[in-house]
């Protein structure tokens, strides 16, 4: 796990395929003010272990907190979710 503290932005289906396989499929949510997703990022996908229904998405997509401590930010969910 990483040192700093996640920060959900997306939710993803997981989803088969007969000629491609498994994959993901899926889409980012409103974005908190702070943080920062450029290339290179590095994001975290883990499974979602509680969904409510069956349409609710299979994984969630995470990535560091970028926001500044001082400035109110910290770690948890983007709001919507």
């Amino acid at each position: 796990m990483p040192e700093k503290d996640l920060v959900k932005v997306g939710c993803a289906w997981k989803k088969e395929s007969k000629g491609a396989g498994n994959f993901f499929s899926g889409l980012f949510g409103r974005i908190p003010p702070g943080i920062v997703i450029t290339e290179g990022t590095k994001f975290f996908i883990f499974e979602n272990r509680k969904p409510t229904k069956d349409s609710s998405p299979t994984h969630f997509i995470l990535v560091p907190d970028t926001r500044d401590p001082e400035k109110g930010g910290g770690g948890g969910e983007a709001d919507g979710w």
